[in-house]
């Protein structure tokens, strides 16, 4: 299969990420739409996350029992006013002008108000189109724009958006509560089964799609007027009792580095002896295919790390390092040098533990196939990297875990 081949069959099987469509097998007997539930977060919990809202956009990740996907929350601070954010999300028949990649827009009103939105999405190679039905709701609190739900009208659809709009340092926390279900079909089920944790990556690039067009044509509209200081440093660790916390931080219009916070039953040492011997993550990472001692390099011990997914590997040289709380690994060479990854352990006074990933990896400049994916859709970025990143956290967290339990049992 030729490099160009191979782009095209990775695109097409994620092609159902771009706005969270892909066409769907139509039931025998019609079912009913069923969107699913979203949960939503306290509206004075969010805008404590305001002050930190200014320096990166946030998402919270949650899971069900068995690791599947449950829910996206995806935040953002617009320098907008809600009304102009919410008139921005409120007509789909505008997208055509702001998001990239759209071809069709095309938007029915049904009797009762709500909107039925056809569109397209064209990335060249492929071409990928759904429906989302607009519904309009009441303000969550006084002083706040309506509440705008979208949802899949297809048969049996599960697929569902709820969009909020809260006044916060003289614009807008932009909340985009979100759910949908990841097809698992041919090239998209050997990703999933080599790594099931991509699902949430994946789900993300919809969502980041949506809330960040959305959020930069509000700011076009109102001329991006200053926001105010914030007067509190703001806490994400109410989030971290529903799921894992993705904070992004942006430089020169790209993802510049990530970090994955999240709480572990593992006691803090074996969080940090765990992380901190890379030579045998391949024992317990999926995407981890092999990690081989390299003696010392630089000054300090390395490793080769090589990263497997279907079509797509990186080969790795590592540097690594900790001093009992924190393990830094850097790339010396290979398809990912330069990279960073940091891990962060600290106990916390629930008789847990926390632990921060924070990655600088340009997956796009080891991989052709990636470099291509990036291309065609930005947000790639996001999903590839909260994806990979997850992948790591929960396989240390899930090792240190075990570990931990054998230890008192003994």
């Amino acid at each position: 299969m030729n490099v160009r081949r191979r782009i095209a069959v990775v695109a097409v099987g994620l092609s159902c990420f771009s706005f969270g469509a892909a066409p769907v097998a139509r039931a025998a007997t019609p079912r009913p739409p069923q969107p699913a539930p979203l949960e939503r977060i306290p509206i004075e919990t969010l805008r404590n996350l305001a002050p930190i809202l200014r320096g990166g956009d946030i998402a919270l990740i949650e899971s069900g029992e068995k690791g599947a996907l449950k829910q996206l929350t995806t935040l953002s601070l617009a320098a907008a006013p809600p009304e102009v954010v919410r008139e921005v999300v409120a007509h789909p028949e505008r997208y055509r002008e702001f998001v990239r990649n759209t071809k069709e827009c095309t938007v029915k009103q049904l009797p009762d108000g709500a909107l039925w939105h056809q569109y397209t999405v064209s990335y060249g190679i492929y071409t990928v189109d759904g429906r989302h039905q607009y519904t309009f709701g009441p303000p969550p609190e006084e002083g706040m724009p309506g509440v705008i739900e979208m949802h899949d009208p297809d048969d049996g659809g599960v697929r569902h958006f709820r969009w909020e709009f809260i006044p916060a340092l003289g614009g807008t926390l932009v909340v985009l509560y979100g759910y949908q279900q990841i097809p698992r079909d041919n090239l998209l089920d050997r990703f999933l089964r080599a790594a099931p944790t991509l699902e949430h990556g994946l789900a993300l690039i919809t969502q980041m799609t949506l809330i960040l067009a959305m959020k930069t044509r509000a700011e076009e509209l109102a001329g991006r007027p200053a926001l105010q200081p914030g007067k509190a440093s703001g806490s994400y660790a109410p989030l971290l009792e529903r799921g894992v916390v993705a904070m992004f931080r942006t430089a020169g219009g790209r993802l510049s580095d990530i970090s994955l916070v999240a709480r572990s039953s593992a006691r803090p040492e074996v969080l940090t002896k765990v992380a901190g011997e890379p030579n045998g993550w391949s024992s317990f990472i999926p995407t981890v295919a092999r990690s081989t001692p390299m003696g010392t390099k630089e000054g300090v011990p390395a490793v080769e790390v090589e990263q497997s997914l279907p079509l797509v590997s990186w080969t790795s040289t590592f540097g690594f390092r900790g001093d009992g709380k924190a393990v830094d690994l850097f790339g010396l060479g290979g398809d990912l040098k330069g990279g960073r990854m940091r891990w962060d352990v600290r106990p916390i006074a629930t008789s847990k533990t926390e632990v921060v990933l924070r990655t600088v990896m340009r997956y796009d400049v080891g991989s052709l196939i990636v470099r291509q994916l990036y291309k065609l859709e930005p947000f790639f970025e996001y999903g590839i990297n909260v994806g990979l990143g997850l992948v790591m956290l929960e396989g240390v967290r899930g090792r240190a875990e075990t570990l931990t339990r054998t230890q008192a049992t003994r």
